[in-house]
């Protein structure tokens, strides 16, 4: 007999909410360390939204970090990595 062994590193799994200002929507947005906004969209298809490359939060505004950009913070891009030590907000 022969045994094949694998060995497969455990993702952490994380997770915050995001809130809309305009509809108060909320969402506890599930993730995986490693997933994408890209993954977030097709694994919440009817509340993250891509739009021009960033990720959105249906039609209450694009998902920023760092706070805002009033804290310096940016849209965040489809492809980036979701930080789970990072602030995100709907704006």
């Amino acid at each position: 007999m022969t045994f094949t062994a694998k060995v497969e590193t455990a993702r952490q799994l994380h997770s915050f909410t995001l809130t809309g200002p305009y509809t108060h929507q909320s969402l506890v947005v599930e993730f995986y360390e490693g997933d994408t906004w890209n993954d977030m969209a097709a694994k919440y298809p009817n509340t993250i939204k891509i739009h021009s490359g960033y990720a959105t939060f249906g039609s209450d505004g694009f998902i920023n970090d760092k706070g805002g950009s009033d804290k310096g913070g940016s849209w965040v891009s489809a492809t980036a990595q979701i930080d789970p030590n990072e602030t995100y907000v709907v704006q």
